[in-house]
């Protein structure tokens, strides 16, 4: 058998721990989160190089553009998840859901689903005619 990476090393011992304390197997999302590790692709790939199977598919559309019109821009955004295989991967596996600044009322990564969809707009003004009317006079030339 070929020596094990550093990380893969880790992986391994925080399973066995993870196992001995719960008494089931860790989710790909718990290993990364508890090594640091940087996305659960990372994950997924040294589990399958330990002799894993897990194999999962999923398919996503992302849009993302920015419309300026006046003194507004205007940056719309759609995120959208599916999951393609059966039902049997654990729903915590899938995508996770929740909270940038916890505006949603969710914590990141608080809640998971087998489909996801999330629609954002942005939106911002020119501050410049504010900064004017302020007494502050006009900004300077760029």
């Amino acid at each position: 058998m070929k020596d094990l990476s550093r990380k893969q090393q880790a992986i391994l011992q925080f399973i066995e721990t993870f196992l001995e304390e719960n008494d089931y197997p860790p989710t790909i999302r718990d290993i990364q989160n508890e090594l640091g590790i940087s996305s659960t692709s990372v994950v997924d790939y040294n589990l399958k190089a330990l002799g894993s199977d897990i194999d999962e598919q999923a398919l996503g559309f992302n849009w993302l553009t920015a419309l300026t019109w006046g003194k507004y821009t205007f940056i719309p955004a759609i995120d959208i998840k599916t999951m393609l295989d059966d039902d049997s991967v654990d729903v915590q596996d899938t995508f996770p859901l929740g909270g940038f600044l916890n505006l949603s009322g969710f914590s990141t990564n608080e809640i998971y689903g087998r489909h996801t969809g999330l629609a954002r707009l942005v939106a911002d003004r020119a501050l410049q005619a504010a900064r004017a009317r302020s007494g502050s006079g006009p900004l300077p030339p760029t």
